[in-house]
């Protein structure tokens, strides 16, 4: 902790008789950021909240407003000057219901650990890896990734508030200051302990216009430190606005390897995954097991169950069309992009705008990993191994380590132009099996491209 913030710390302290926490962050190395991640995560909600963000919006509406005044002599200018910015991220929304565990929505959890651990700085790689370890555990929810922005939001909002807090006890002491230097009377006994604040000591040289560096450097060093935080902020602030926090929901892993899904516009993505969604929770099932579910239906049963009345009317064809919403409703629509545009097609087309008004925003819904469902078709029968692998065209190569037996054997799958058999580095004609013999073998198979 800086010594700026050790100086606000104290001040607050005397001035409310409160220790309320400034804005302060506990700094991670990144070497060390894995283990934190672990845990920061891992609670399992068992209610939803609101984030509720009155009291802050109302904190830094009110001291905005203090700071503006004249009789301060523009001692928080870093704060009336960016005072755009701050209307603007009182102004926003948030109202959404979240999942949370221990009284705090869990996204907002996740935020703060992201953020707070980088100084107030977004860093992507972190946001990535504090996801990855969260998913490892308990799948993030669609309602919990459409409304992390807002989360990350809410966890800007929360630390401007604590540096709002601290500058309007800066506001408070230098009003005490005023009264003081001007009376050169004793200070009140409720603050008499001020007298021994190297801060209120820098303010009150400041108010005589007496020219120190021993008084004046502790309060100049406080501002620019609060400043240099605001700043961060507001860097981060932006880079949130215009971040894909989409990419991080795990089902899209399982869903975008379907060509219609892929193809299909935001709005309907959207549509798809929240039904998704709202069938895991009534199902009580991890969304991520329901998509590998929804997976398993499409080469398991039928493309869905769908209802159709038509009539004649003036030499045209008119339908009414009916399905219910369930998981053939899902795999219909991963089968037929006409399905797809039928059930999960938009009329609203209004669109989420950033912070800054200034762009829309929209999410791509592209995973960072892919599922693929892989047969290495590995057959050891009668003591004989045969492999007929099937292999998504992506998959270049692999490397399978299998036991046969009391033996540990290597296998390694590659494209080529040709199909061959190697066994211990020599070519193989002629047949498309070896035999075990129960010594460890290193085996190679190349499988055309086509």
């Amino acid at each position: 902790m800086s010594v700026a913030v050790v100086a606000i710390f104290a001040l607050i302290y005397l001035l409310t008789g409160r220790a309320v926490k400034p804005l302060g962050y506990t700094y991670v190395p990144d070497e060390e950021f894995e283990n934190f991640a672990k845990r920061a995560v891992g609670a399992i909600p068992d209610k939803k909240t609101a984030l509720g963000a009155g009291g802050y919006t109302r904190l830094i509406g009110w001291t905005l407003l203090k700071a503006e005044r004249k009789k301060y002599d523009g001692l928080a200018t870093f704060i009336v000057k960016n005072k755009i910015f701050l209307k603007e991220l009182c102004k926003r929304k948030y109202d959404c219901l979240l999942p949370a565990a221990g009284g705090e929505a869990r996204a907002v959890t996740l935020a703060k650990a992201a953020l707070n651990s980088a100084g107030g700085k977004f860093v992507e790689e972190r946001v990535a890896k504090i996801f990855e370890v969260q998913n490892a555990l308990h799948t993030l929810t669609f309602c919990e990734i459409m409304a992390m922005k807002d989360a990350f939001m809410y966890a800007i909002l929360e630390n401007v508030a604590r540096l709002a807090s601290s500058v309007n006890a800066l506001l408070h002491a230098y009003d005490i200051a005023q009264r003081y230097v001007k009376s050169l009377n004793r200070l009140p006994k409720r603050y008499a302990k001020l007298s021994g604040s190297p801060l209120f000591l820098s303010i009150c040289a400041r108010i005589a216009d007496y020219r120190s560096d021993e008084y004046g450097a502790v309060l100049q060093k406080l501002l620019c430190d609060l400043e240099e935080k605001l700043t961060t902020l507001m860097s981060s602030c932006a880079k949130i606005a215009e971040y894909d926090f989409s990419r991080y929901y795990t089902p899209l892993e399982v869903y975008a390897k379907y060509d219609v899904f892929a193809c299909a516009g935001e709005d309907r993505k959207r549509a798809f995954l929240s039904l998704a969604a709202k069938l895991s929770d009534r199902e009580n099932v991890d969304e991520f097991i329901y998509a590998v579910r929804v997976d398993k239906y499409m080469h398991s049963a039928s493309a869905g169950h769908t209802l159709t009345n038509t009539v004649s009317l003036f030499g045209f064809k008119l339908g009414a069309v009916r399905h219910r919403e369930d998981i053939s409703m899902l795999a219909a629509a991963l089968g037929n992009m006409f399905y797809m545009d039928l059930f999960f097609a938009d009329t609203n087309k209004s669109r989420r705008q950033s912070i800054s008004k200034n762009s829309v925003f929209e999410n791509s819904f592209e995973p960072i990993y892919r599922f693929h469902t892989v047969n290495f078709g590995i057959s050891t029968k009668g003591g004989r191994l045969k492999v007929s692998p099937h292999l998504p065209l992506e998959v270049v190569s692999a490397d399978i380590a299998f036991w046969a037996g009391d033996a540990l054997n290597t296998l390694r799958l590659e494209r080529g132009e040709n199909k061959e058999l190697y066994l211990n580095g020599t070519k193989l004609v002629g047949t498309d099996e070896i035999r075990l013999s129960g010594r460890p073998l290193e085996i190679r198979v190349v499988i055309p491209f086509d």
